[in-house]
């Protein structure tokens, strides 16, 4: 992947969501902020919005693939879903992997399970960042909304102001108590919420 377009056609193509993928390119992704004009927040009686990027994987065809970002970025990723679950350029990540990948400038606005890389994640993150504004409802965090049981962070970052009401952290929202392992990560940034809220974990 070298270009916006072909990182689209990537989201919008479950049936590559288990490929091997190779960033090449830094990438402008300024253009989603206009993308998907519909219901964002699950009111009839609202204007509809531009929704932005849709998300790579999600709960029913999951992105169960590899993402070598290869130190490159994405910068300028919107996404205004606030009625949905499963957030982020990555909505939900299961038994794959996503390397050295930068998401800069990112703004995305959720429902349950949200983050600036991942909604949900069950993959193994190395060396990846996200830099901007999270917000949702519940399990929201600057790189990953939830890290599950499966899921390794090793050497990745978040600088992000997070905010939500439940479960909502700089890094992490929710991390499962069993086996999500973050190992020499950090985060910087604001955090708020009402309850289980952390600079680095929420819960």
């Amino acid at each position: 992947i070298a270009t916006l377009a072909q990182l689209r056609r990537l989201s919008e193509r479950s049936q590559d969501w288990g490929a091997v993928v190779n960033l090449t390119a830094d990438i402008d992704a300024s253009d989603t902020s206009s993308w998907n004009s519909g219901d964002h927040d699950g009111d009839i009686g609202t204007v509809n919005q531009a929704m932005g990027f849709s998300p790579i994987g999600n709960y029913f065809d999951r992105f169960q693939g590899t993402f070598n970002g290869a130190g490159f970025s994405i910068t300028g990723l919107t996404i205004n879903r606030s009625a949905s679950r499963y957030v982020g350029l990555f909505g939900f990540c299961e038994s794959g992997s996503i390397t050295a990948l930068g998401v800069n400038n990112v703004t995305v606005n959720g429902d349950h399970y949200v983050g600036g890389l991942i909604g949900f994640n069950d993959c193994n993150i190395t060396a990846s960042y996200a830099k901007g504004s999270v917000s949702g409802e519940s399990n929201v965090g600057g790189l990953i909304g939830h890290n599950s049981i499966n899921s390794v962070i090793i050497v990745s970052y978040a600088i992000a102001n997070v905010s939500g009401n439940l479960r909502v952290g700089g890094l992490v929202g929710g991390n499962s108590s069993s086996y999500g392992t973050i190992t020499a990560s950090y985060a910087k940034g604001s955090v708020s919420g009402d309850d289980e809220v952390g600079g680095l974990i929420g819960w």
